[in-house]
């Protein structure tokens, strides 16, 4: 059995899908080149939308009613195409703005996750302000420190725990953190 100390969202609820009450964004190209016949009023409604966060079914309406097909129907994505008389594909993605839509959950061997949470001066397991939890990661790597080595062999985990933190921040939630266990088979 290995011990491992977990970094998650605090208030996160693990769900399949988004409820209606969450929000999308719209990123769009043009797959095939930069020519293209494609109907300008869908180039204005996206680029419309670029900025802004609607509901999936208010979305999804207007793409349908300007002769877009949904391509791919994943639970936090989902892909709509329109394809022009020059076989130019114009393609708009959807995503919904939820914390379960992405990867949220860091694992880092116990070892290495104490002796971080302590440089940090931070408890085994806790909750704490993503902006005070990035503060604290960032001021105690010191390339100077003789613990140098053991984070620079774990760069990755802690660039993982940093864009947690940025995702805790954007999606206004604590960043949480506590041992398990776990069975390797």
């Amino acid at each position: 059995m290995s011990k491992y100390i977990i970094f998650h969202p605090a208030n996160q609820i693990s769900k399949d899908e988004p409820g209606n009450e969450i929000l999308w964004t719209v990123d769009f190209n043009l797959k095939s080149g930069e020519d293209t016949n494609i109907k300008i009023y869908i180039y204005d409604f996206l680029e419309g939308q670029i900025e802004n966060c609607y509901p999936l079914t208010y979305i999804e309406q207007n793409l349908y009613e300007m002769g877009m097909e949904k391509k791919y129907d994943f639970p936090y994505k989902k892909e709509f195409y329109f394809v022009d008389q020059l076989g130019m594909e114009f393609i708009a993605t959807l995503t919904a703005l939820d914390i379960n839509g992405f990867e949220s959950t860091v694992k880092l061997k116990k070892k290495f996750a104490q002796v971080l949470l302590k440089d940090m001066n931070l408890p085994p397991e806790g909750n704490l302000h993503p902006e005070r939890f990035l503060r604290s990661l960032s001021s105690f790597i010191d390339l100077s420190d003789e613990k140098y080595e053991l984070y620079e062999n774990n760069f990755d985990d802690l660039l993982d725990l940093e864009n947690l933190c940025d995702r805790c921040l954007q999606y206004e939630t604590n960043i949480e953190w506590k041992i398990i266990n776990e069975v390797i088979k």
